[in-house]
């Protein structure tokens, strides 16, 4: 018996629900064989399939799921893959999956498919996740779909990216993508903020970027905070903000907001990463 393609799983994980044997013949193992049940019984396979090899060997083939995204529920991390399949759940998010704001989950069970009240959301997110993975694109630290007519991608936690309706998306990623990368920060220094508004560049060829706009804080950092105790989560907090203004103001607006901080720390549970000023200035790309 030969399993390849997997890279979760114990040979004997696998075999333990194909319904195949040592020693068994090759033509009634396949007919025999259950793949189905392997990829219902193992939420991390996507899928199973079993051939066999003349003149005797059983072979089964398994396809991945791939770990996407991040739904927070309940202090805890539910990791999805493309498909929306629940495949483990978490105490943090320490691969850094981009983190998902939608609407309220009818399920947490793992190996479940995530249930939305729009039918569309599992269509859009597997667009979102393919486009992301086929282009490579690094450091989308969150998606938001809770309104699919107006769908954001959240960059570094620090540049939002609006892409508007489900229309051209893997389009729309490669656009930003190009100007993040290439125009906006191509020496990646980190110190760019604000909101690069992709959702018209497949009509128009035209993007928009306004800068240094007050960038709200992630869900992610929200429910870490959560797992900390009032002190830390008021040092986290300060250093987070002092690391983000650092780079782009003076001494004197980065000691002015920290003593923001610390000031609105005392009443507030949930604060902005960096309280940035709004500029009027507006950067637009054309596509090339």
């Amino acid at each position: 018996i030969e399993i390849e393609g997997d890279s979760f799983y114990s040979e004997e994980q696998i075999l333990s629900f194909a319904n195949v044997a040592l020693q068994s013949n090759i033509f009634v193992g396949k007919m025999t064989a259950t793949p189905d049940k392997i990829a219902e019984k193992l939420p991390y396979v996507e899928s199973a399939k079993v051939d066999f090899v003349i003149p005797d060997t059983i072979k089964i083939t398994i396809q991945d799921a791939v770990p996407s995204y991040i739904i927070v529920n309940d202090g805890k991390f539910l990791l999805i893959s493309s498909k929306g399949r629940i495949l483990d759940v978490m105490t943090d998010n320490s691969s850094n999956y981009p983190v998902l704001s939608s609407s309220a989950l009818q399920t947490t069970t793992i190996g479940d498919y995530v249930s939305y009240s729009d039918e569309n959301v599992p269509v859009i997110l597997e667009e979102i996740s393919d486009s992301l993975s086929k282009n490579e694109f690094k450091g989308i630290t969150g998606i938001d779909v809770t309104n699919t007519a107006n769908i954001k991608l959240v960059y570094d936690n620090r540049i939002a990216v609006i892409i508007g309706l489900p229309e051209d998306i893997d389009y729309k990623i490669r656009t930003a993508m190009a100007i993040i990368t290439e125009k906006l920060d191509p020496n990646k220094t980190g110190a760019i903020y604000g909101t690069l508004d992709v959702s018209s560049c497949s009509t128009n060829k035209t993007s928009r970027f306004n800068p240094n706009e007050t960038i709200a804080v992630t869900t992610q950092l929200r429910v870490q905070l959560t797992h900390l105790n009032p002190q830390q989560r008021r040092e986290q907090r300060l250093q987070r903000t002092v690391m983000a203004s650092i780079s782009a103001y003076s001494p004197t607006q980065v000691l002015i907001l920290a003593t923001e901080y610390l000031l609105l720390i005392q009443t507030a549970t949930v604060l902005p990463i960096a309280l940035i000023p709004m500029v009027t200035d507006t950067q637009m790309y054309s596509a090339r």
